[in-house]
């Protein structure tokens, strides 16, 4: 604005000051740092493995395992959630959980007539707790069915829908209906 007579404002002095600051960035490639030590919750185990049930089982698990209906990922209004909706909840919990500083999470995969077995080997219930422990299992036997999240965006959905993660799981959603936008 010098240049034709007049004073620079108070926006053109921030710009003038950003592109100084600009120029004494290195311009290279850098190592990027962790996140500051605050910005995680420091309680957050490194590694976390969630269960999941897979499409063709959950209908059938809904139905044996009334506390999965009912709890925050499947219980809709109306009853259990359809899959779909199932895995954007799942979606979103893993999102809160990795916001929450968890650096690795994994999906293990419950198959009801396998984990049902492994119940009952193992003298437990099969509840929430024995879901919890079965998945910690598969992740432990490195069971090729456990994926690790988030997958990369053109890699397949961790859901199974074999559809590019972007334009699944990992795809904006409408709120009212789940249903990619």
């Amino acid at each position: 604005m010098d240049s034709v007579g007049r004073p620079a404002d108070a926006l053109q002095e921030q710009a003038w000051a950003f592109l100084d600051g600009q120029q004494d960035r290195p311009t290279g490639p850098q190592e990027t740092q962790p996140p500051p030590a605050d910005s995680c919750d420091p309680g957050a185990p490194a590694t976390m493995t969630l269960a999941w049930v897979p499409s063709g089982d959950y209908e059938e698990a809904v139905a044996l395992w009334p506390e999965l209906a009912e709890g925050d990922l499947a219980a809709g209004p109306d009853g259990p959630l359809p899959h779909a909706l199932y895995c954007r909840a799942f979606q979103r919990q893993l999102h809160e959980l990795s916001e929450r500083g968890i650096a690795t999470l994994a999906i293990a995969p419950v198959r009801v007539a396998p984990f049902t077995a492994w119940c009952a080997e193992q003298g437990r219930p099969p509840d929430s707790n024995a879901r919890a422990s079965y998945a910690d299992r598969l992740a432990a036997d490195s069971d090729p069915s456990v994926v690790t999240w988030p997958p990369g965006r053109n890699e397949p959905c961790w859901c199974g829908s074999r559809r590019k993660y972007k334009k699944c799981c990992a795809a904006p959603t409408s709120t009212k209906s789940g249903r990619q936008s």
